[in-house]
């Protein structure tokens, strides 16, 4: 009974006792040219050194001017090499994102929003297949812009993570009472 009262105070203490994290992450890589030519891919980093489990992930994309909105496709990657889709050729012929925060919780899809994109917007992938990974590593930001002409400017974007830090475990010696 003793073993039984032990464990279960263990596992209480290791799985209930965590630090939530809110940190904003910017990139430094920027500004980047985006297009004008179909198929110009366009990649930037961000490099987080924090290591915890992923319990929220939003992207903001600051400022990303570009004529014609509609060319293109815009993806997250993070550090496992997991991507998600966050807008898909959205906009028509409107220009530009500007301080538009990609958030699984957001009320309004970027499917039904209008460029210039500002705002919070739900992902066209869920930002949540992130949860409970590794905070730690390269994330990528891939912009994809799928037709010739139109050109633009990636000049900032960040990544809002909020991750939890279990502490260390907590060491115990049963003491032998045979």
């Amino acid at each position: 009974m003793k073993r039984i009262i032990f464990f279960s105070l263990f596992f209480i203490i290791i799985f209930q006792i965590t630090n939530s994290n809110a940190t904003i992450y910017n990139s430094t890589d920027v500004p980047k040219p985006v297009g004008p030519d179909a198929g110009t891919i366009t990649t930037s980093t961000i490099t987080v050194s924090d290591v915890g489990c992923i319990t929220d992930v939003n992207v903001i994309i600051d400022s990303l001017t570009h004529t014609f909105d509609r060319d293109l496709t815009i993806y997250i990657e993070g550090p496992t090499g997991l991507s998600v889709e966050l807008s898909n050729q959205n906009g028509g012929a409107g220009n530009d994102y500007i301080n538009t925060t990609f958030d699984d919780e957001a009320s309004t899809d970027i499917t039904s929003g209008s460029a210039p994109f500002t705002g919070s917007f739900r992902p066209e992938g869920s930002l949540s297949n992130f949860d409970g990974m590794a905070t730690n590593g390269t994330w990528t930001l891939e912009i994809t812009d799928n037709a010739n002409w139109d050109g633009g400017t990636l000049s900032a974007w960040s990544l809002d993570i909020t991750y939890s830090q279990v502490p260390a475990p907590i060491s115990f010696s049963p003491k032998d009472n045979s």
